[in-house]
């Protein structure tokens, strides 16, 4: 009887360690990670003269960050944080007079949390490589931000014109994509990834379109933004 409860005993910690390796994993990189697209859209019209023409609030970002995650075979959870410039800018078209045009309104560099959770389906590709797909959700959380300036009617930036400005937004991201997993040994392997995304409108901009909206003769809509974030890691089995 001993042995067999010791013989068990055994059994139980091997298959722990085998379910352990091949489930279960911990690391951390860096990522490079881009988005741009219109957020605001807005046209305006009057009695008798009609339209007076749109006006679209557009905008891209670029930033490097590191992040860790944990990874449980078919889910990954990962955090990190993003640092990077951004831009918006208003573009007209049509409208009496100015015609069409394009005003800088804000360049500033920003600091955010990312969060994200993805699912994922591994294929063996051989005892040391592997691939999935990829398909989740995240979320941003801008958390400062130091704006460079703003823009002035000759459409230049006045450095430092606004200080200490910390907005809060939060938006989320649907993102697919797919990644591989490079064995460099027994448990440490490198794991490379890359993602699209669509980036939902955040409170901000939704805010923004629906002032402009209850305009009399302003229709306005709030939209996201597409990207791409593209990651590098060395990740440990547990």
């Amino acid at each position: 009887m001993k042995k067999v409860l010791v013989t068990l005993f055994l059994g139980v910690l091997v298959a722990g360690g085998v379910f352990s390796q091949s489930m279960f994993s911990v690391g951390g990189g860096l990522m490079l990670d881009t988005e741009s697209g219109t957020t605001v859209e807005a046209s305006a019209t009057a009695p008798i003269v009609g339209s007076l023409g749109n006006l679209d609030l557009r905008g891209w970002n670029d930033a490097v960050g590191a992040f860790v995650f944990a990874d449980a075979r078919f889910v990954e959870f990962s955090l990190g944080f993003l640092v990077g410039n951004r831009v918006e800018s208003l573009e007209w078209r049509g409208v009496p007079v100015l015609g069409n045009g394009v005003m800088r309104l804000l360049d500033e560099s920003f600091f955010a949390f990312n969060i994200g959770l993805l699912g994922k389906f591994p294929i063996d590709l051989g005892e040391r490589v592997s691939i999935f797909p990829l398909l989740g959700f995240g979320l941003i959380a801008l958390g400062s931000s130091s704006p460079d300036g703003v823009a002035d009617q000759g459409n230049n930036l006045i450095d430092g014109a606004v200080e200490g400005w910390s907005p809060n937004e939060i938006a989320f991201r649907l993102q697919f994509g797919a990644g591989a997993d490079f064995d460099l040994g027994s448990r440490l392997f490198l794991r490379t990834s890359l993602l699209a995304f669509y980036r939902f409108a955040s409170s901000e901009e939704n805010d923004l379109a629906s002032f402009l909206d209850a305009i009399p003769g302003i229709s306005a809509s709030s939209s996201g933004r597409w990207g791409a974030n593209l990651r590098l890691a060395l990740g440990f089995r547990l």
